[in-house]
């Protein structure tokens, strides 16, 4: 059953609540780099699929921002499910790069 607009804006709000009250970020770290360009980081771990603990690893490799996934190359797919430990399949069926598409 569908969930009300109301609904989902409580529990994504609910989330942040438990987030701060564990003392996690709730905003990604911004890198010094990234600082002095003006670009910062996104929430990766928004997309289906990706956890935070993946979200961590993409930045370490410098996959920072939604159009960086959304011009994904196959090789590339290759390396990224290499590094985090996934079968391509796996980014491939839960459509990283159309939900990265999508949102930036």
């Amino acid at each position: 059953m569908p969930h009300s607009a109301r609904t989902r804006r409580h529990n994504k709000l609910s989330l942040r609540r438990r987030r701060r009250a564990r003392g996690e970020a709730v905003v990604p770290p911004v890198a010094p780099a990234e600082a002095a360009t003006g670009l910062v980081t996104q929430r990766l771990s928004e997309l289906t699929g990706l956890s935070p603990s993946m979200e961590r690893q993409l930045y370490a490799m410098g996959q920072t921002r939604f159009f960086q996934m959304a011009h994904w190359s196959d090789e590339h797919i290759a390396r990224v499910a290499d590094q985090l430990g996934l079968d391509e399949a796996q980014i491939r069926g839960a459509n990283w790069i159309g939900q990265a598409r999508r949102r930036g």
